[in-house]
């Protein structure tokens, strides 16, 4: 398999920067670009994908009980309510506090019930503690019953320098990193030689979106401005 320390040396020749004595870039500031590639394809493909699960007792959620969000969460694609048994599944829909505050100014007041929404807590409760900062996610309002949050997100590859690391990426598509450390690399020297390089980049991210990805995309990619929540409140919430 591919490691950093190949694709430096294949980006390397590609940006003609092989000079090992006075390179124009050192091999720290190409593993900052590469950095940027796997954010920026991962964001692209919505891959690769993990999911992480928190829990709910009753009379749990709404403003009092929000959990910590793992710090990795590069998108958000679903995120699902499961029951202990039975098949009473929910698909949550998306909203923070500023914007739930605008739909139910009372929202912090609700009682039990059924909810539709996950909201994002404004505050960053630990922004340390990763590659991205730490959030914190509850419901609209407490629950009625306990529940299973499963949270399905693309992950946030780790920043690396160490030679060795593979990326997370499947090996077909680490060329699109040699192309893109091309582009950052002949950024400040040749414009023209860059917009080549990230036209080659488009290029193949998109084919490889096409070949790898089209049947995933098109089954489980989430369109929120469709997306309903189930259970009794689905269309909207009303007070106990």
């Amino acid at each position: 398999m591919p490691t950093r320390t190949t694709i430096i040396a294949q980006a390397r020749k590609a940006a003609n920067d092989n000079d090992a004595t006075n390179p124009f870039h050192t091999d720290a500031q190409i593993h900052g670009f590469l950095d940027e590639w796997q954010w920026d394809l991962s964001a692209y493909l919505l891959y690769p994908r993990t999911s992480q699960t928190l829990s709910f007792a009753v009379g749990e959620g709404g403003d009092g009980d929000a959990r910590n969000l793992n710090s990795n969460i590069l998108l958000f694609l679903q995120v699902m309510l499961e029951p202990s048994s039975g098949s009473n599944y929910s698909r949550l829909k998306p909203s923070n506090e500023e914007d739930i505050a605008m739909k139910y100014p009372d929202w912090r007041n609700f009682g039990n019930g059924s909810p539709a929404y996950y909201v994002l807590m404004d505050s960053v409760t630990d922004p340390a503690s990763g590659v991205f900062p730490r959030r914190q996610i509850t419901t609209e309002r407490s629950l009625s019953e306990a529940r299973t949050m499963r949270i399905h997100y693309v992950l946030a590859i780790a920043a690396s320098t160490t030679g060795a690391d593979v990326p997370l990426h499947p090996a077909p598509m680490h060329v699109t990193g040699v192309y893109y450390a091309a582009y950052r690399m002949y950024l400040p020297r040749n414009a023209n030689r860059a917009a080549d390089y990230f036209q080659l980049y488009e290029k193949e991210r998109r084919r490889l979106k096409g070949i790898f990805m089209k049947e995933s995309l098109e089954n489980d990619q989430i369109q929120w401005d469709v997306a309903e929540s189930g259970g009794s409140n689905s269309e909207g919430l009303t007070r106990p």
